[in-house]
């Protein structure tokens, strides 16, 4: 990872812990999986980052490892996952562009499409504002963002070790008639942009967001409810 002007990007948002995330264990469910020239398999599957799926087809066999660019699409247990291609990030003012991830599928409304992916990202000690404070790092290594401005400064008059390595979740969201996917980032004024932007048409939510709190959870509770009031 570069601590200068390129960043490899996942994520970011406003999480305050101080324990370094334990690596998530390997659990195999049952599942199915399509490869991107369109052949149906099915397994035994295990989502390790937006870039590795695991397969194992039966207990003694040495799983096998496919990169977002071999899947189409796959299901674990009751959760569907999706690989985007060609999307862009955009955290604390960083965007990066992906050509390809792999991410959960969630519930939508009409009109809505929903993402939801975890990542790991290193914060920066010492540092008080939040927007600041937050460094990118991406479980694939394969994209680059460009920090600008004071989060520049924040990474090239760190000293070594002063990192430490937090687990995060991120929504992205397409609204209807929109092309480009929208970040949600939890606990930002963006979020709720994005949010009012999608559900213009809902009066009843659109007062909602007008003090919703914008942390996951209250994400998740909002677009839930838009997916229930405006079923596909």
């Amino acid at each position: 990872m570069l601590r200068v002007s390129l960043l490899a990007l996942l994520l970011a948002l406003p999480l305050f812990g101080s324990a370094k995330p334990k690596p998530t264990p390997i659990v195999y469910q049952e599942g199915r999986y399509r490869l991107a020239n369109g052949q149906q398999l099915r397994g035994r599957l295990c989502l390790v980052s937006d870039n590795d799926l695991l397969i194992a087809a039966t207990d003694t066999t040495p799983a096998k490892k496919l990169a977002a660019a071999e899947v189409r699409n796959f299901v674990i247990g009751a959760d569907s996952f999706a690989t985007l291609r060609n999307y862009d990030v955009v955290v604390n003012g960083v965007v990066t562009h992906y050509t390809h991830g792999m991410m959960q599928v969630c519930p939508a409304g009409a009109g809505l499409e929903v993402y939801r992916v975890q990542g790991v990202m290193e914060v920066l000690r010492g540092v008080q504002d939040p927007a600041m404070k937050y460094v990118l790092r991406g479980i694939s290594g394969g994209a680059a963002g460009i920090a600008t401005g004071a989060l520049l400064d924040n990474l090239n008059d760190a000293p070594n070790g002063y990192f430490k390595e937090e687990l995060v979740t991120l929504y992205l969201l397409r609204p209807a008639n929109a092309a480009p996917l929208l970040t949600l980032q939890p606990n930002t004024s963006e979020a709720r942009k994005h949010l009012k932007l999608a559900m213009a048409g809902d009066e009843v939510l659109t007062k909602k967001l007008r003090n919703a709190i914008m942390s996951e959870e209250g994400i998740a509770k909002l677009l839930a409810e838009y997916a229930t009031r405006h079923p596909r």
